[in-house]
């Protein structure tokens, strides 16, 4: 796991102490149409998410990347990006992630996107 670079220095700072009773609701495997997020209890976010492809005709694209929680509320996670496959994603970007009524929106530079629980998922209700 990447550890968050502290500011004026070249070492990496320790990812912080999180609630167990905070982050339960966010822990878990979280999917929609060929994307999916897997989140741990220590704050440890990974993504794969389908993307149309920067160049014409050439489908999609399935960027892949790690995150790590900053700061955790019942209500909110905030993440930073610390690995990428992909130049559509920086390392140092920062996404929210909230509860939606069919699981948890992610949110941040790539726009907005669903993240269903496994009973929606099944039922259609995740959309793209």
């Amino acid at each position: 796991m990447a550890a968050a670079l502290v500011a004026g220095c070249q070492c990496a700072a320790p990812p912080p102490k999180l609630s167990a009773s905070v982050m339960k609701p966010f822990v878990g495997g979280w999917g929609a149409h060929a994307s999916d997020m897997t989140i741990r209890g220590d704050g440890f976010v990974q993504l794969e998410v389908q993307v149309s492809s920067l160049t014409l005709g050439d489908g999609s694209e399935f960027p892949r990347w790690d995150m790590q929680v900053t700061s955790a509320t019942a209500k909110r996670l905030e993440a930073r990006v610390t690995w990428s496959d992909s130049p559509r994603v920086k390392v140092g970007w920062n996404y929210v992630i909230t509860p939606h009524e069919y699981g948890l929106k992610l949110s941040g530079p790539l726009g907005g996107r669903t993240f269903c629980d496994a009973y929606h998922r099944e039922h259609g209700k995740c959309g793209t």
